[in-house]
């Protein structure tokens, strides 16, 4: 349901465009134009997830590429809005001891929203061990050849139990 919240500001931000003359920028149009396809793509994935629980089957590989998608759009959207918007975009308001106004607002809460429920590094490093299957990244300080069991020269070298071995115990 994320992408319902993004449309509506995405609408927002057309709708300021217009008023402000610059909607017809063949540039900004094109800027429009990804943004609107990645709230499509955000709306067809929830879709996805949906029909996947439908049949009873857990769509964990969805769930952790919507998380990353959603707030890497979001990020990119708030620079977006503030480019387009201008230096106006950089001003606070007349009066203000420190209110944002909404798309300044927009472009600090986006960056948030790459480190809450995990940063966008750790959702990457997720998604490569849980849905690609890619081994673990080796600890701090650890050999380059040993990364705790995992693929490792001992692993690989005949010690009697493969990794399958390993996880049926």
């Amino acid at each position: 349901v994320q992408h319902m919240a993004y449309e509506h500001e995405f609408w927002e931000l057309v709708e300021l465009l217009r008023k402000n003359g610059k909607s017809t920028d063949p540039v900004t149009r094109q800027h429009l134009a990804w943004a609107y396809t990645e709230i499509a793509l955000m709306r067809f994935s929830g879709a996805r997830m949906l029909a996947e629980l439908a049949q009873e089957r857990r769509p964990e590989v969805a769930l952790l590429l919507s998380k990353l998608q959603w707030s890497q759009y979001h990020k990119r959207f708030g620079e977006l809005a503030m480019d387009l918007l201008g230096l106006d975009s950089l001003v606070l308001p007349d009066g203000s001891q420190y209110d944002l106004n909404r798309w300044q607002a927009v472009f600090l809460w986006s960056r948030a929203a790459t480190i809450y429920s995990g940063t966008s590094e750790i959702q990457r490093n997720i998604i490569g061990e849980r849905a690609l299957g890619l081994p673990r990244e080796p600890a701090p300080g650890a050999s380059p050849t040993h990364r705790g069991g995992r693929g490792g020269a001992q692993s690989r070298q005949g010690n009697g139990a493969n990794r399958r071995d390993m996880d049926s115990n």
